[in-house]
């Protein structure tokens, strides 16, 4: 397997060639630890590059379509699920309520969408689109197929597939562990000096 390194701004740096195949080395163990950080690594590796592609995707849709990425979730989700609650936006996109409070606040300032107390329950919020955001949302669809088209182009509908699972089984995964320590904030290992 070749492994090219990149510079910070994404340019090649240099490749280097990481074989996959098993190392003999002086013992199994020896080789497991090998083994290990070469998957390691290429994990990494990959995350990060998903990371930096999910960062420029998000950019050039925003770009494309004028719109930002967090408004966009929320206007599109409300052309589907008209009437909705804050709170089934906040569940419906995993975030915390005061994320979605400023975001339907700027869109409310921006007379995209209208929010209304609940005639049956004066605690809950309903969201719903104006007129000029139903507009937008069918504006926006339009260029949002335009970037995708593009932004798919030459990748086949089965290699969408196995990436959106790998991606599902990750995420899964995660959340285990996160679950498991309780989210703790990310804190750096402690390096024991010799």
């Amino acid at each position: 397997m070749v492994l090219r390194r990149e510079s910070s701004h994404g340019s090649p740096m240099k490749q280097r060639t990481l074989s996959t195949a098993p190392q003999k080395t002086a013992g199994a163990a020896q080789g497991a630890v090998q083994d290990d950080a070469t998957l390691y690594y290429e994990s990494t590796m990959a995350l990060a590059r998903m990371l930096r592609v999910g960062n420029l995707t998000t950019s050039v849709f925003e770009r494309m379509t004028g719109v930002h990425i967090a408004q966009w979730r929320i206007l599109a989700f409300l052309a589907h699920n008209p009437d909705c609650t804050q709170k089934q936006l906040k569940d419906a996109h995993q975030v915390d309520p005061a994320a979605i409070t400023r975001s339907v606040k700027l869109l409310e300032r921006s007379k995209l969408v209208v929010r209304r107390t609940d005639a049956d329950d004066n605690r809950l919020t309903r969201v719903i689109l104006t007129a000029a955001g139903e507009k937008l949302v069918a504006e926006v669809s339009e260029r949002r197929r335009r970037y995708l088209r593009e932004a798919l182009q030459g990748i086949a509908p089965k290699d969408i597939d196995v990436f959106e699972k790998v991606l599902v089984s990750l995420e899964a995964n995660t959340q285990k562990m996160a679950d498991v320590q309780g989210e703790a904030p990310r804190e750096q290992p402690a390096v024991k000096s010799k």
